[in-house]
């Protein structure tokens, strides 16, 4: 009984110790930014040394194309299998895999330069792009289909099978999925839709979709070094703005997790809370700082329909 107790002293003691790291880290950097910083501009570029992370973050999020009728369009044969834009689920479902990037900014740029220029989806323009969480509809090539759509976000840090600390990891993504549940709670993510994808059948039993819910990606088998997938959040495309929110929280939570637990309370969730939360890393990220410039000073809540044809959103990203 001796032994188990110390052991939950450790444990704890070397929480404490994390978390303590964290906030130091992030008040040295506090004390030595000059007033250059602060009025630095944001710029358009993918610079890594106005970002809190140091490592690469990408994403595959799906949707699927309807017609006039309702029915899911199977793209195979007008999209390919592989590629920055290739269909999945038999060809039903379509993800943008965009090239990885340091910065969310970037990487959101690269999503929109898809959406408005890839030659394969310009091919589908005739039809509604639908992204969300969870769709039941008919089908072009059979009767009826359950689909589940989600934003996975890629981490470029190893999973704990790969040389990470078992704690590290199991606490990145607590913190992944604390984010996650502030964007459901606040229908920034579709909270209902999300919520009806996890109590699916088969996402039950695969766990797909379910808070925790992350698998290794890339290792020497791909030529890759080791990252992590995580798939708890649901396709955030609906939206630049909500995308932009999804993998800038993401971002942040993955690189302060214990900040982000100790911040983001359970049962506390609110706008201004989350704003206030993020001030905390306007001065040392520029993602953040766009995030709160663009949103929380203009005070605009992204807050949208999931069914609605979110390619005509994506003109114009207002950030």
């Amino acid at each position: 009984m001796r032994h188990i107790e110390w052991e939950e002293i450790a444990a704890q003691e070397h929480r404490y110790n994390r978390m303590f790291e964290e906030f130091q880290q992030f008040l040295d950097w506090r004390g030595s930014a000059t007033p250059q910083k602060v009025v630095e501009p944001l710029g358009e570029e993918d610079v890594p040394e106005k970002l809190i992370n140091k490592w690469r973050i990408g994403c595959d999020p799906e949707f699927v194309v309807m017609d006039n009728a309702g029915r899911v369009v199977n793209v195979e044969g007008t999209v390919p299998h592989n590629g920055v834009v290739g269909y999945d689920h038999s060809g039903d479902v379509i993800e943008i895999r965009p090239e990885p990037a340091h910065g969310t900014y970037a990487l959101t740029r690269r999503i929109q330069k898809e959406i408005l220029q890839n030659e394969h989806l310009q091919k589908l323009q005739q039809y509604r792009w639908r992204a969300g969480a969870y769709i039941r509809a008919r089908n072009t090539r059979a009767n009826e289909r359950v689909l589940t759509l989600g934003g996975h976000v890629h981490l470029d840090m190893p999973p704990k099978q790969s040389g990470e600390d078992p704690e590290t990891h199991d606490l990145r993504i607590a913190a992944l999925d604390r984010m996650t549940d502030w964007l459901e709670r606040l229908d920034i993510l579709p909270m209902k839709e999300s919520h009806d994808r996890r109590m699916d059948p088969t996402a039950v039993r695969n766990r797909y979709g379910q808070f925790g819910d992350w698998r290794p990606a890339g290792g020497e088998r791909l030529g890759e070094r080791p990252r992590m997938e995580y798939r708890t959040m649901c396709s955030w495309l609906i939206d630049p703005q909500v995308a932009y929110l999804a993998l800038t929280g993401a971002k942040i939570a993955a690189a302060m997790p214990q900040l982000t637990l100790d911040g983001l309370k359970r049962g506390q969730h609110s706008w201004p809370k989350l704003g206030a939360w993020l001030e905390n890393f306007r001065m040392r990220d520029a993602n953040v700082r766009r995030a709160l410039e663009k949103m929380w000073d203009a005070g605009k809540q992204p807050k949208v329909d999931p069914t609605v044809d979110f390619k005509t959103r994506w003109g114009r990203l207002g950030l």
